[in-house]
């Protein structure tokens, strides 16, 4: 008789089996003659036969199969959770985190409803409302930390800080800056490389930043006025 993996038969099949391989084993049947005359692996056999020197037999029974269906939430739990995630950054709701990944939400749903979920699930129920995890950009390694600090303290009165709805690009200025390059860096000529994207953009980063009145266009639109001021 062939060797069978026991775990792709029916969970009824599978009680049945265990049952008839563990009553030989108890007769005096050595696993190596078990394993031939059941046609079951061998590792099988070894597994079940430690399981019963330990006295376990409630693995027996089968178990359902499959990942278990839905969440330890509530409805209005969810619902909860999900706007504070749309309307909300991790740090304003003093979480450690300056994005929505997997482990916010992890912290998030322990923090705010004590419910305890795995990181795993917690990427399970944001696809299952429709949100990805939120992934860092990645800073350029010639960044200066202390000219970026040096530089936010002496303009730290002349910066406005706006906190907006989630979903929202249309009220965003960095859209507008986002498309002016697109049309003018990756519309005109298609990179070749990665090195080419790189080199064109930050490119015409730099140019932009020698024309004031460009920038000041990407306020125009009444939607982002609010932050031209």
């Amino acid at each position: 008789m062939s060797s069978q993996d026991a775990r792709f038969l029916s969970p009824d099949a599978q009680k049945a089996l265990r049952a008839r391989v563990v009553a030989a084993l108890r007769g005096g049947m050595k696993p190596a003659v078990a394993a031939r005359t059941f046609g079951v692996l061998p590792s099988s056999i070894w597994n079940w036969r430690k399981r019963v020197g330990l006295g376990n037999s409630a693995w027996l029974r089968s178990k359902k199969r499959g990942r278990p269906r839905g969440t330890q939430l509530a409805p209005h739990q969810a619902a909860t959770t999900v706007r504070l995630i749309r309307d909300r950054c991790p740090d304003q709701l003093m979480l450690p985190f300056a994005l929505w990944r997997r482990e916010a939400v992890q912290h998030l749903l322990a923090r705010r409803l004590g419910v305890q979920v795995s990181a795993r699930t917690a990427g399970r129920c944001l696809a299952g409302w429709g949100l990805t995890p939120q992934k860092p950009l990645w800073r350029a390694y010639e960044r200066d930390p202390v000219a970026v600090h040096r530089w936010l303290e002496k303009n730290a009165a002349r910066i406005s800080g706006f906190f907006l709805p989630g979903y929202s690009p249309d009220l965003n200025p960095d859209e507008f800056l986002n498309q002016d390059v697109k049309s003018n860096v990756l519309g005109r000529r298609r990179p070749a490389t990665q090195t080419d994207l790189i080199a064109g953009v930050r490119s015409y980063h730099r140019s932009t930043q020698r024309r004031p009145e460009l920038v000041k266009r990407y306020f125009h639109a009444e939607s982002v006025r609010y932050a031209a001021g």
